[in-house]
């Protein structure tokens, strides 16, 4: 079974690309996402590694950077590792689509271009809306 999840929040480290033994392009970053929870609304934050792969993703480098905010919609996978400080999950989502915004002042941010690969060079034609 396949989960696909959209993740929402700030960059905890810049993109960095890696070529894989087969020589596939994988670019890699990791998403912090805030969660408020209970009535005296206690902050936990989640860690989400991002990996996206093909050259169509080499734009991140430049643009997912420490701070930035990003909206990533892709399938999630969990991973359970062996650490110094014992065993732990990982949670990566293999991306899909990534919007990367901009840090700006008192959080809100402008849009990067380009904004995603999926919409990164093009016209939206009135046929392609659904409603």
């Amino acid at each position: 079974m396949t989960a696909i999840v959209t993740i929402t929040g700030t960059i905890g480290r810049d993109a960095e690309q890696k070529v894989s033994g087969a020589g596939k392009t994988m670019v890699s970053f990791s998403v912090a996402v805030e969660q408020y929870e209970g009535a005296g609304r206690d902050k936990t934050t989640a860690w989400y590694n991002v990996t996206a792969w093909g050259d169509r993703w080499k734009w991140l480098l430049q643009h997912a950077v420490k701070g930035s905010r990003a909206c990533v919609v892709g399938e999630l996978k969990r991973r359970d590792y062996e650490g110094s400080k014992g065993a732990g999950v990982a949670l990566e989502v293999s991306a899909v689509t990534i919007d990367v915004f901009a840090r700006g002042e008192g959080g809100a941010g402008r849009r990067q271009q380009p904004q995603s690969a999926a919409n990164a060079g093009g016209q939206v034609d009135d046929e392609d809306i659904p409603f």
